[in-house]
């Protein structure tokens, strides 16, 4: 069975734009930080983005494929943590890069407004997984 929605969650169709969108900004910010460190691949500010790449993994798995509403939230505040920590060090190595990446964060922060909107609506289970 489907979670109940907030009125404000948008329309399953912008999802695909919005990654696509996020996607294409994570490469533009991507190419401009590995620049920046020499074309060097295996730095902090590109480890981090690793680092958020597996916590969204994690999120995506336990919230959308398992439908495990408290632990989803749970691993939406990593989600938006990794995020803005990848902001602060892709501005410090480029700043643009940093600015590309910053709408990264925003979606972050309005999923996880959005995240905890449902789990609110759909009685508040557990953060954290208990199996």
């Amino acid at each position: 069975e489907d979670a109940r929605q907030p009125t404000w969650a948008p329309p399953a169709e912008a999802l695909p734009v919005i990654k696509t969108a996020v996607a294409v900004l994570h490469a533009l910010a991507g190419v401009l930080v590995w620049e920046a460190m020499g074309q060097v691949a295996l730095c902090t500010p590109l480890a981090a983005f690793m680092v958020h790449l597996g916590c969204s993994s994690m999120w995506d798995s336990l919230y959308n494929r398992e439908g495990r509403l408290g632990a989803g939230l749970s691993s939406m505040m990593l989600v938006l943590g990794s995020a803005f920590g990848v902001v602060s060090l892709y501005s410090s190595a480029a700043p643009l890069a940093g600015t590309i990446f910053a709408p990264t964060a925003a979606v972050a922060a309005a999923t996880a407004a959005l995240v905890g909107a449902v789990w609110q609506m759909n009685g508040s289970e557990p953060l954290f997984p208990l199996k």
